[in-house]
């Protein structure tokens, strides 16, 4: 695979294996083909700019409707009555892991680790059914509330939702205890849904979009599991070119990624959306598309671990205290798809979010903040951090390399004094992926007169020059933070 621009946001405490740190890379569109020309659809590939990066060879038989991936980036295809596993990082071998009648979507349970796939086009045929990613089906459930199942998404805790198209509402399962209940009905907006997705850093809101009657609206919707209000919505008929919306997508920047067929005098493409209606870049089409249904992105893995000589706080966060002693911070970068690819270390003052609040609770907080910087223009994913001049900063030595020096605390603290720097520190990846770098923070003057503690953001990015303005690769969607700390 081509190396890719990666932003990485160092964590506080090293992650075991069973907790990596998964971020959204490439992103697969479904094709559904068009009936006047035969197609019955493809499998594409595309980077975060919209680059073609593959097909994926043919495969069963039938509609494509509908697409799923998992953690360790196999893809699975609804297609005609079969749920098809194409394995990574080829994509080259196929195997059937579910059947029933008109496979309409898969979703991947990152809690379970195992596959929910929706089936039928009407209550007869309607069924949710579970299995393993080798293809062993462990349940099949039936309820008299799914009428015409179509899209599936996952909430953090294992909660699946699906978008019941003819029935005007969305359906929440508990997939513990196997029970359907109506999470929110949206027929006063007119609404069919056929598309559903989880927003990353509220779990409890869902976007969805409409089938039919208001096609040309992302309903927002909150609540706890069953208890969903829609609260916002987003009027993009306007742009005349999005009008008939099926699968979406969010990342952890906040955007969603909208599939739009073909239907009438439309551009069929995949739209990027940020959380405020604004479309930050044009939607990613080409010659290839015929009817774009379904999107998902490909998690890449991302380990990072922080560690200070000055220890770490009461909250388990690395520190570094006021004083005269010279501070080594010490980051472990593991991104084993990107072997070989040049990385670069920058920081951003967050002392005054409400992720530089919450880090001094829990250092592995994981909410975006801030509107972040937007890598590449092509790209609609931001770093999750504030836009603030040494951020921007930042910015320039990731796309300049070398070294700098940046004010690590605000002088007021300290009054008379001489603030303390960050040395940016670049090097290479080795083979595998992983290199392990040190940042050596100067010493604080003096400890400021009260007890404080003042968060910063670490971020570390991984840059491939050779195909940068072409291509981003992963982009963290959670910072976490370094502390200042008076001894």
């Amino acid at each position: 695979m081509n190396k890719h621009l990666i932003l990485l946001i160092a964590l506080a405490l090293a992650l075991p294996l069973s907790s990596q740190t998964l971020v959204e890379s490439d992103i697969f569109v479904a094709d559904r083909g068009n009936s006047s020309n035969g197609s019955d659809g493809e499998v594409r590939l595309y980077s975060n700019t919209g680059a073609i990066l593959g097909t994926l060879p043919s495969a069963g038989s039938g509609k494509i409707r509908g697409i799923g991936v998992d953690d360790l980036g196999n893809a699975y295809v609804a297609r005609g009555n079969e749920i098809i596993r194409y394995d990574a990082p080829g994509y080259g071998q196929t195997t059937t892991v579910a059947t029933g009648t008109k496979a309409q979507d898969v979703a991947f349970d990152p809690v379970s680790g195992t596959l929910w796939c929706s089936f039928g086009v009407n209550a007869s045929e309607a069924t949710i059914v579970q299995a393993t990613t080798g293809g062993v089906v462990l349940q099949t459930l039936m309820d008299s509330s799914l009428v015409h199942p179509r899209r599936l998404a996952f909430g953090r805790s294992g909660d699946l939702y699906i978008a019941n198209v003819v029935g005007n509402n969305v359906i929440h399962l508990d997939t513990a205890t196997g029970v359907f209940q109506e999470h929110v009905n949206v027929a006063s907006q007119s609404a069919t849904p056929i598309g559903v997705a989880v927003a990353r850093s509220k779990p409890d809101r869902l976007y969805v979009v409409s089938d039919y009657g208001t096609a040309t609206l992302i309903l927002e919707i909150d609540g706890a599991p069953g208890a969903g209000s829609v609260t916002s919505s987003f009027n993009f008929g306007s742009l005349t070119d999005l009008t008939a919306p099926s699968g979406l997508e969010t990342d952890g920047s906040g955007n969603l990624f909208v599939a739009n067929r073909d239907m009438g005098m439309n551009i069929p493409g995949v739209y990027p959306i940020r959380p405020d209606g604004s479309r930050p870049v044009p939607p990613y089409i080409g010659s290839e598309h015929i009817n774009p249904i379904d999107v998902a992105f490909i998690r890449r893995r991302l380990d990072l671990s922080l560690t200070s000589s000055d220890g770490t706080s009461a909250n388990g966060a690395a520190r570094v205290l006021f004083g005269p002693q010279q501070a080594a911070i010490t980051v472990s970068l593991d991104a084993p798809d990107f072997p070989n690819a040049v990385y670069a270390l920058f920081w951003s003052d967050i002392s005054n979010t409400l992720m530089g609040q919450n880090c001094l609770a829990n250092p592995l907080i994981d909410l975006p903040i801030g509107d972040g910087v937007q890598i590449h223009p092509l790209d609609a994913r931001r770093a999750p951090i504030l836009l603030d001049s040494l951020y921007f900063l930042g910015i320039q030595i990731i796309q300049n390399g070398g070294s700098g020096a940046i004010p690590a605390a605000d002088p007021a603290l300290c009054p008379g004094s001489v603030p303390g720097t960050f040395t940016f520190m670049s090097g290479l990846l080795d083979a595998n992926g992983h290199a392990n770098a040190q940042i050596v923070f100067p010493s604080l003057p003096c400890p400021p007169p009260v007890s404080v503690q003042i968060p910063l953001g670490l971020i570390a990015a991984v840059v491939d020059p050779t195909v940068f303005g072409s291509q981003v690769g992963l982009i963290s969607d959670h910072p976490a933070c370094l502390l200042l700390e008076q001894p």
